[in-house]
C-alpha cells in the first residue's frame, strides 16, 4: 500500500516536473528511488526505536533513585544517614564559630585624606610645610590600624602611615602590646603616640576634629610618637568618667632625639564636658642642619617642660574646644620659653558647620644675645673677581618669635564617614619674627613679612 502511494507521487511529481527538466525519468529509475527512500524511511526508524529504549532506560533509573531516596530505609541505615547529616551540621556549626571568633580577635579599620593646600609665600614649621602653588602634598594621609585579640586580657595593635610629604613611606606610628589587669587598670610597651595634646591619640585622623590640621601654634613639638610604655587608670566619679596616664620613653626622627622622655596626664569627661591637662619632660639632641641652612658639625643639647591644658564642650548643637601650653626650656640653646593657645567655636546646622579659631604663640624669655650658628654664604668681593664664602653669624635672636592666627572654616559631613573642609587661614603680628615658620627664621628671611595667608580643602575619611 505505502509502496504504491510512494510510486504514485513520485510519477505525478516527475510528470509535473518533465517540462522542466532537460530529459525524462524511465519507470526503473524511478522505482530506484522510491526503494531508496524506503532505505532512508526504516534507517529513520531504527533510530526513533533506539532513541526510545534509551529513554525509557533513564526514565527507570531515575525512578529507581527516587523509589531509593524516598522510600523509608531500615533503621539502621536511617540511624547512620542521621549521624552524617549531623557531623555535617557540628562542623558547619564549629567553622562558623570560629570564624565569628576571629572577626571578633582581629579587626581592621582606616582612614584617610586628601587635599590641596596653597600659602602666598613658601613657608615651614616643625611638622607642616606649604608651598606657593596648589600642592597636594601637605595634607594627603592614609593610615591603617589593625587591632588583634591575643586573649581576653592581651591585644596588639598596629598603625601603619603614608603620608604624600614623605613619598608615600610606610611608617609604623603605632605597634604596641596592651595588657588588662581589670576594667579599670592597663598597660601598654612598644611605640605609642605621645599623649600630650586633647587630640593626641587622633593627630592623624583629620575626620576627628573640625580643622583641615590642628592649630600649629599649640600642636608644635616635632615629636609625635615614642618608644615605651604607659600605665592606664579609669575610674568613674557620679556622672564624671576619669583616666589617668602615666608614660615614659625615648623617641627620634631626623632633626631631633628625645633620650629623656617622661610625663602625665588626666583627662575628665561627662556628657558634653571633657577636660585634660598633661604634663612632660624631654632632652633633646638636636640637629639644626636639617631644618636650617647650615653647616653642622655636633647636635646641639637642649630640652624642657612641657605644660598643656584643654577643654571640650560638644553638645551636638555647638562646639568649643581650647588649649593652652606652656613650655619651659632648659637650656635655651635652641628652645625659648613660650606660650601659645587657641580658641575654637563651631556651630552645627545640618551637615554643616562653620567655625572660627583664634590662635596665639609668643616666646616669653629673651636671654642674652650670642652667635646661634653661622650660614656659609657666597659673595663676589669686587667686579670680575672669584667668589668666595664666608660664614655668617645668626643671633640667638632668631629663636625669639610671635604671631597671631585667624582661621575661618567650613565643614560639611558627606555621610556618616566622610567629611569636606574649606579653609582660609591668616598669620598676622609677626613683627618681623617669622611666627610658627622657622624656615623664616633660621634663614634670616623674617624681616618684612609681617602677614601670611593660607587657603586648604580637604576631605577625611574613616572606613
Amino acid at each position: 500500500m505505502l509502496f504504491t502511494v510512494l510510486r504514485s507521487i513520485a510519477i505525478f511529481v516527475f510528470a509535473i516536473a518533465q517540462p522542466l527538466a532537460s530529459y525524462a525519468y524511465t519507470d526503473a529509475e524511478i522505482d530506484q528511488m522510491i526503494k531508496a527512500l524506503q532505505q532512508e524511511n526504516q534507517e529513520l526508524r531504527a533510530e526513533l526505536a533506539q532513541a526510545l529504549d534509551h529513554a525509557n532506560e533513564r526514565k527507570q533509573e531515575s525512578s529507581n533513585l527516587l523509589t531509593e531516596h524516598l522510600v523509608p530505609a531500615s533503621s539502621q541505615t536511617q540511624a547512620q544517614a542521621q549521624a552524617v547529616v549531623n557531623a555535617g551540621k557540628s562542623q558547619i556549626s564549629s567553622i562558623n564559630q570560629s570564624i565569628e571568633q576571629q572577626q571578633e580577635s582581629f579587626h581592621v579599620n582606616g582612614f584617610l585624606t586628601t587635599g590641596a593646600a596653597l600659602a602666598d609665600r613658601e613657608v615651614s614649621d616643625q611638622n607642616n610645610s606649604f608651598s606657593d602653588d596648589l600642592s597636594f602634598d601637605t595634607d594627603s594621609i592614609v593610615g591603617l590600624q589593625a587591632k588583634f585579640k591575643l586573649s581576653d586580657r592581651a591585644d596588639i595593635t598596629t598603625q601603619l602611615v603614608a603620608r604624600s610629604a614623605d613619598d608615600w613611606d610606610l611608617s609604623a606610628e603605632w605597634a604596641f602590646v596592651s595588657y588588662r589587669f581589670n576594667e579599670q587598670m592597663s598597660v601598654r610597651a612598644g611605640r605609642l603616640r605621645l599623649p600630650i595634646y586633647l587630640f593626641s591619640e587622633s593627630v592623624e585622623v583629620g575626620f576627628s576634629y573640625p580643622w583641615v590640621r590642628p592649630p600649629s601654634e599649640v600642636y608644635s613639638l616635632p615629636i609625635n610618637n615614642y618608644e615605651g610604655v604607659d600605665f592606664l587608670y579609669s575610674r568613674n566619679f557620679g556622672d564624671w568618667v576619669s583616666q589617668l596616664q602615666v608614660f615614659a620613653g625615648n623617641s627620634s626622627n631626623d632633626a631631633f632625639q628625645a633620650n629623656e622622655l617622661f610625663g602625665a596626664n588626666i583627662t575628665l569627661s561627662s556628657g558634653a564636658w571633657t577636660f585634660r591637662a598633661s604634663a612632660s619632660d624631654f632632652a633633646f639632641d638636636i640637629d639644626v642642619s636639617a631644618f636650617s641652612p647650615i653647616e653642622q658639625s655636633e647636635l646641639v643639647q637642649d630640652g624642657g617642660s612641657y605644660y598643656n591644658i584643654s577643654g571640650m564642650y560638644d553638645d551636638g548643637e555647638w562646639l568649643l574646644l581650647t588649649e593652652l601650653s606652656n613650655f619651659d626650656a632648659d637650656r635655651a640653646n635652641i628652645f625659648r620659653d613660650s606660650d601659645a593657645g587657641y580658641i575654637t567655636i563651631g556651630k552645627y546646622m545640618g551637615d554643616w558647620m562653620p567655625h572660627l579659631t583664634i590662635a596665639k604663640t609668643y616666646t616669653t624669655n629673651e636671654p642674652e644675645p650670642y652667635t646661634l650658628f653661622s650660614i656659609p654664604v657666597e659673595i663676589i668681593p669686587a667686579p670680575g673677581a672669584p667668589p668666595i664664602i664666608i660664614n655668617v653669624p645668626i643671633s640667638s635672636e632668631t629663636l625669639e618669635y610671635t604671631s597671631t592666627s585667624y582661621t575661618l572654616g567650613l565643614r560639611y559631613n558627606l555621610n556618616a564617614n566622610t567629611s569636606a573642609k574649606l579653609e582660609w587661614s591668616r598669620y598676622s603680628q609677626l613683627e618681623d619674627t617669622g611666627g610658627i615658620w622657622t624656615n623664616l627664621r633660621f634663614a634670616a628671611e623674617s624681616e618684612g613679612v609681617d602677614e601670611i595667608d593660607i587657603y586648604s580643602i580637604v576631605v577625611d575619611m574613616v572606613f
